[in-house]
C-alpha cells in the first residue's frame, strides 16, 4: 500500500495498493482515506501518511489491526493482518 505523502490533516489518502497484499485483502482501495489505526486517530496530524506508517510498522506480523478509512463520504472498519518483515 503507497500513501500520498502530500495527505493533509483529514487522514492519509491511498494511492495504490499492491494486489494480493495485506491491504487489498482487508478491502482497502486506492482512494481510500485512512483516519485511524488501531484506534489511534491519524486525522489532525501535520503528515498522516507518515503517522500511518509508523503505527503499521509498530503492528505485531500476523495479529489483525483495525483500520478506519473513509471511502466515499462514508467511515468503514476494516481489518487488516500485517505480514511479517
Amino acid at each position: 500500500m503507497q500513501l500520498d505523502p502530500e495527505s493533509g490533516t483529514e487522514g492519509a489518502l491511498v494511492t495504490h495498493v499492491s494486489p494480493g497484499g495485506p491491504a487489498a485483502s482487508a478491502g482497502i482501495r486506492s482512494g481510500d482515506v485512512i483516519v485511524a489505526v488501531a484506534g489511534a486517530s491519524m486525522t489532525g496530524k501535520a503528515n498522516a501518511a507518515r503517522e500511518v506508517t509508523g503505527a503499521l510498522r509498530k503492528a505485531v506480523p500476523d495479529k489483525p489491526v483495525k483500520i478506519r478509512v473513509v471511502r466515499g463520504g462514508k467511515a468503514q472498519e476494516l481489518s487488516v493482518v500485517p505480514r511479517p518483515f
